[in-house]
């Protein structure tokens, strides 16, 4: 798998040491420092010329350069956020797995005076959020790897046809459902964080099939795996995605099988750590 490892110094203070010693929750100026910097690595990286491209695609164009460009760096802004305090309160007060599936409506970038197209743009965003825990002996990167693997990917999503490399991107092959939903087929530009405490891996879709398939107008995740102070570690994973319409009762329909998808894969990791593989 290509990846572009972004090298960053992240030391633990004598103070989590400690707690980590204790098996205690770490401190709460230890744990804002961790987020902060899996917060900053996002931060730094560029945007891929591949997002702007997909945003342009929906409704014919009809959405302006401008207005893509604030959106992209909104949800940005939004998923470091998001990351940040899931990090921050699972090393200050221990793991609480959970999966959560959220729709934030016609003004999730909060811009003034949004146009018709940017609103229904917008109405179908989607929030996921994921946080688990395992006892394992792997490092957080090991870990990471293994939950971002092809295998545990096509084990744990029914519809994953295929996952494999392609001019230095992850790409996706997803199967449709017949009448619902077509298929989808993107790539993904990854960039990954490997220290001996945290890892991270950023994920943003730049490339969709059009003729027959279902475009990823936008789709951008981060995933972080953490050492925890009890000896676990700690995964927390978010992404922001529009990709089809969704009305009320797609939404509602939708919300039960992506938490479903979430939570299985979750789990298919757990089967893999314990089985070794």
């Amino acid at each position: 798998m290509f990846l572009r490892l972004i090298p960053l110094a992240l030391l633990l203070t004598a103070g989590t040491a400690a707690a980590q010693a204790t098996g205690s929750p770490g401190s709460s100026r230890d744990a804002r420092d961790v987020a902060a910097r899996v917060a900053g690595f996002l931060a730094a990286l560029p945007f891929h010329p591949g997002v702007d491209t997909e945003i342009a695609r929906f409704d014919d164009g009809r959405l302006a350069p401008g207005y893509r460009s604030a959106f992209a760096h909104t949800a940005r802004e939004r998923l470091g956020a998001e990351v940040g305090t899931l990090v921050e309160d699972m090393l200050q007060n221990g793991c609480a797995p959970e999966v959560s599936v959220e729709f934030p409506g016609e003004n999730f970038s909060g811009l003034p005076d949004p146009t018709s197209v940017q609103k229904d743009f917008e109405d179908s965003v989607v929030l996921t959020r994921t946080t688990a825990c395992y006892s394992t002996d792997r490092t957080p990167d090991e870990l990471l790897r293994l939950y971002a693997s092809r295998e545990v990917r096509m084990e744990a999503q029914s519809r994953m046809e295929d996952v494999y490399e392609e001019d230095g991107l992850t790409c996706y092959d997803v199967g449709g459902v017949p009448i619902l939903l077509s298929p989808t087929r993107s790539c993904n530009d990854v960039t990954r964080l490997a220290e001996p405490t945290v890892a991270a891996e950023h994920s943003q879709s730049v490339w969709s099939e059009v003729e027959d398939h279902q475009p990823i107008y936008f789709k951008e995740s981060l995933k972080a795996a953490l050492a925890l102070a009890d000896g676990r570690v700690g995964l927390v994973h978010v992404t922001v995605t529009r990709s089809t319409g969704l009305g009320g009762l797609e939404k509602r329909l939708g919300r039960g099988k992506i938490e479903e998808s979430l939570r299985r894969q979750t789990e298919v990791l757990a089967t893999h750590l314990a089985s070794g593989g």
